[in-house]
Parts: C-alpha cells; sequence; structure tokens
C-alpha cells in the first residue's frame, strides 16, 4: 500500500467514491491512486478531491508531503476519537461543572 492509498484510507473514502465526486471512470482512478498510470488529468482530479497539492502528490519528494499529510490527517481523527469519547463521558456522568469542579478536587486531593 502506498502512501496516497494510505490517505485515502485514512480519510474514510474510497477510489469509487472519488471517481463518482470528480466524474472520472473507477480504473482510471485507481490505477492512477495504485501508481499504475500517470494521466495529469486525472491526478489533478484526484489531488483536488483529496485537497492536496497535485505537484506534490506526485512530484518529487512526494513520499515526505504524503508522509505529513498522513500526519496530520491521523492527528485530526484522534482529536475528533478524544472529542468524541469527552462528550460520551460528559452525556454518561453528567455535563455540570459542578460535577467536573468536585471530580477534578477529589482527583488531586
Amino acid at each position: 500500500m502506498n502512501y496516497l492509498q494510505r490517505y485515502i484510507e485514512l480519510r474514510k473514502t474510497s477510489c469509487q467514491e472519488i471517481s463518482n465526486a470528480v466524474g472520472l471512470g473507477y480504473h482510471s482512478v485507481q490505477k492512477v491512486v495504485k501508481g499504475v498510470r500517470r494521466p495529469l488529468i486525472v491526478r489533478k482530479a484526484v489531488a483536488e478531491y483529496l485537497g492536496l497539492d497535485p505537484v506534490k502528490t506526485w512530484g518529487r519528494g512526494a513520499a515526505m508531503y504524503l508522509r505529513h499529510m498522513i500526519a496530520v490527517e491521523a492527528n485530526r481523527m484522534a482529536d475528533e476519537k478524544a472529542e468524541q469519547a469527552r462528550a460520551e463521558f460528559l452525556a454518561k456522568y453528567g455535563a455540570s461543572s459542578n460535577n467536573l469542579t468536585a471530580k477534578r478536587q477529589a482527583v488531586n486531593v
């Protein structure tokens, strides 16, 4: 699996969704993502759909750029999961600020 495939997987999307959104054939998108083919029109459309720079995605230093973008996406997902867990905790144990202050004081004693 290459870095672009990992990025697409982190974004929870697929080549089928990308091809439907940009109006190109599934196999064209899939081959570009895998690195088998290199048509500029498809590369540009895929990169723009994913919010990536087309030149950096397939140009020199693409591996470093994509690794950075994977790290950014992974951090974003981790933040979302942490916020979701926090919201679930507050919903389960009460979200009043009085409860939170009292619990914090009890833990720090």
